[in-house]
């Protein structure tokens, strides 16, 4: 529901159990998923854009109505050598769909 907080709960772990250094986010929102659309929110992109990335915290509401993907992804750090510093790589990219309407009549 708009306006509704929710929780969303993530799991940042790394198998090699390196530590994690970069936590970004990105959401994308269509405003005419439902009929009547209130407008697109101003914080999300309208389609993928790799220029989009934030590191932001993740929100725990919205107020427009629609279709939200929210994308997460991570980076690590392997080692503390400088000669290494290139195999720090971004994890693969979650995706969570959140689904915000009005109040029924």
């Amino acid at each position: 529901m708009v306006g509704e907080p929710f929780k969303m709960l993530t799991d940042e772990s790394d198998p090699e159990s390196d530590p994690i250094v970069q936590r970004q986010t990105m959401y994308i929102h269509n405003e005419n998923y439902f009929d009547n659309s209130i407008g697109h929110a101003a914080f999300a992109a309208n389609a993928y854009d790799a220029s989009k990335w934030g590191n932001e915290t993740l929100r725990t509401s919205f107020s427009m109505t629609g279709e939200y993907r929210i994308l997460r992804r991570i980076k690590d750090k392997p080692s503390t050598d400088p000669k290494l510093v290139s195999y720090s790589y971004y994890s693969n990219e979650s995706e969570t769909i959140v689904r915000v309407h009005r109040k029924p009549f």
